[in-house]
């Protein structure tokens, strides 16, 4: 990550968990800050989907992590 503006945050909305507590499902929003042809930071904003698996040893795998961006 050279570039010197570069910033990622997540702001989870909802978390939910499976019955059988092997499976769960995060919802939010990220921003992501690069910069651009001239240097100068630009932020993109938008929703995520990440549905997350329990591991044998007790500790959570990300499964799917869907990204869900629009151009204006």
């Amino acid at each position: 990550m050279a570039d010197k503006n570069f910033a990622l945050s997540f702001t989870p909305d909802k978390v939910g968990v499976s019955k059988g507590g092997d499976l769960a499902y995060e919802i939010g929003d990220y921003a992501m800050t690069t910069s651009d042809k001239k240097g100068k930071p630009q932020t993109a904003k938008a929703k995520y989907v990440v549905v997350w698996g329990k591991q044998a040893d007790g500790t959570w795998k990300a499964l799917a992590d869907v990204p869900n961006t629009t151009t204006p």
